[in-house]
């Protein structure tokens, strides 16, 4: 029974990123959201989501009046089950993003794990997750490629 839930939700999920995608295209709004590039072991964990076919950084749109922190954090737990205080998360970049016809204001923040982090996730709308090489994610998020380069620490990484 509870993978029939799991699809139908997926499938709603799907319907309701169609229809982001549509307001995108048509009204061009202006989003926050905030993105977490988590490093283990110098490897960065990609996300696939149920209802995109690009994998993704943990992250989301920030709700109205929330501080691109704790809206990070509030991502990290629910998308993977990842707990941290917004104060651990360190703001590495804030740019404008053009991306479905959406101006979208990114701030991107970091956050090193010192040993494995205990990483759960849903099957509803995130169905996979996985550390990759920093230099796999510059290849899986183009967008994103030049910034991870840029922000990327020598041997640390």
């Amino acid at each position: 029974m509870r993978d029939l839930v799991d699809v139908l939700y997926r499938q709603g999920l799907r319907f309701a990123w169609m229809g982001a995608r549509v307001w995108f295209a048509v009204l061009h709004p202006k989003v926050r959201a905030a993105a977490v590039i988590l490093v283990w072991d110098g490897r960065v964990l990609l996300l696939r989501n149920s209802y995109r076919v690009e994998p993704s950084l943990p992250g989301g749109m920030l709700k109205r009046r929330e501080d691109a922190a704790t809206g990070a954090a509030r991502e990290l737990r629910e998308e993977v089950g990842l707990v941290v205080e917004p104060t651990e998360l360190r703001l590495r970049e804030v740019f404008l993003q053009r991306k479905w016809g959406a101006r979208i204001q990114l701030h991107l923040f970091e956050h090193r794990c010192t040993s494995a982090p205990p990483i759960r996730i849903d099957r509803r709308e995130i169905v996979a997750a996985e550390f990759l090489p920093r230099t796999d994610v510059g290849v899986e998020l183009p967008d994103l490629g030049p910034v991870l380069e840029r922000l990327s620490e020598p041997g640390v990484w």
